[in-house]
């Protein structure tokens, strides 16, 4: 593997890449988190209707952009939630992320100090999307759990959805694919 790393620059280089690509994972993985939020409340509410096509709800939420549906997250879990702030806030740092982090930052990439001030900046929004995420997850499984819904009937959940996408069985005897 280090027959690649030619010298310190390619290293560093590497490294911002590296952290780059994690935070945008990270910010991608909050998205579908809220995404998750808002298909967990549309269940919640068809729970005595007729069913809906989780697929298709999945993909309106997914084509809003994640503003909207962190607002729509909001309305439902309310502003008096501890952390609707820090969903604001990772927002517009997601935002400038994905839109405005390499304009505004590539002259930096020319020197080592730079690269490692960027090093140290992407790192810290990692911990941040984590955390935020976590926040969110937690909230998440508080609510579920007052629907009773525990970890481990969630964990048994995600166990027939996984099975079912490699085809080996159907979460439900009534469908024929999932």
């Amino acid at each position: 593997m280090d027959r690649y790393i030619v010298d310190d620059h390619d290293w560093e280089t590497r490294e911002v890449y590296a952290k780059f690509g994690l935070a945008a994972y990270l910010a991608q993985t909050l998205e579908t988190a809220v995404v998750n939020v808002l298909l967990i409340a549309r269940a919640d509410r068809h729970r005595h209707r007729r069913p809906f096509d989780v697929d298709d709800v999945f993909s309106k939420l997914f084509r809003q952009p994640l503003g909207t549906n962190v607002g729509s997250v909001r309305d439902l879990i309310g502003d008096d939630f501890e952390h609707a702030e820090v969903l604001l806030e990772a927002v517009q740092r997601r935002n400038d992320l994905i839109h405005h982090f390499w304009r505004r930052r590539i002259l930096k990439m020319g020197t080592t100090t730079g690269r490692e001030e960027l090093v140290s900046e992407l790192e810290e929004l990692i911990g941040f999307f984590h955390d935020v995420d976590g926040r969110l997850q937690g909230h998440v499984r508080a609510k579920l759990e007052e629907r009773g819904i525990d970890e481990p009937t969630l964990m048994g959940m995600y166990a027939e959805f996984e099975a079912a996408s490699r085809g080996e069985r159907p979460v439900d005897p009534e469908w024929t694919s999932y």
